[in-house]
């Protein structure tokens, strides 16, 4: 599965009929961690943590030419 998360195809809130999304006040699912994304392709915590981490250190098929540790090194 994409960066360990083990739901990737759908959002971990609350349904409204036909619209799912994050309602104000509304806790989402207790196993967030486990997924990719909130609705309307928001990424979650867990998913945000796994971009910064590779735009500071990450690879060059990740980042490219250089990742944020390379570029600050630079200055």
């Amino acid at each position: 599965m994409a960066a360990g998360f083990t739901v990737v195809d759908s959002g971990c809130c609350q349904e409204l009929g036909e619209i799912i999304t994050c309602l104000p006040l509304v806790e989402p699912c207790d196993d967030r961690d486990e997924y990719g994304r909130l609705p309307c392709m928001h990424p979650t915590q867990a998913a945000n943590l796994v971009l910064a981490q590779r735009a500071f250190n990450g690879t060059p098929d990740h980042v490219y030419p250089v990742n944020l540790q390379q570029l600050v090194a630079r200055l």
